[in-house]
Formats: structure tokens, sequence, C-alpha cells
């Protein structure tokens, strides 16, 4: 979630033309952390500033010699 958070403050403000990134995470990101920790907080954050556009979950086995479900 750091390196998440780290991204997210390059990102230029819409008035200066905006930007848009693109990350690959495993799934677990998106539902561990109870409410208040770090995690939640995190995703909370990206949610209230209208960070996030959409994220795709996909198949497991997509990258070589790993069995983890991905979320781009």
């Amino acid at each position: 979630m750091l390196f998440l958070l780290h991204l997210v403050s390059k990102m230029r403000d819409s008035r200066e033309g905006g930007s848009r990134i693109g990350i690959i995470l495993n799934g677990s990101p998106l539902f561990t952390g109870g409410a208040g920790s770090g995690e939640s907080e995190v995703r909370r954050f990206l949610l209230q500033n209208d960070l996030v556009e959409g994220i795709v979950a996909l198949p497991t086995d997509m990258f070589c010699n790993t069995g983890i479900a991905t979320c781009v």
C-alpha cells in the first residue's frame, strides 16, 4: 500500500492536466485490514478523492510461476 501511495503522490493535479497510473497488485490489498487500519484508511483516501477509475480482476496463472489472483 505504501508503494501505491507513493505513485499517487507523483500524480499531477487535474488543474495541471492530470495524470493516470496503473498498478498490478495481488487481491489482498483490496480486502485485508480491519476498519480503521492503515490499509482501510488508504482505500478510504483513494475512494473519497475519486482516484480509482476501476479495478479489473485477472484470473490466476496470468504470470509465470505464480498461481495468485491479481488485479489491475
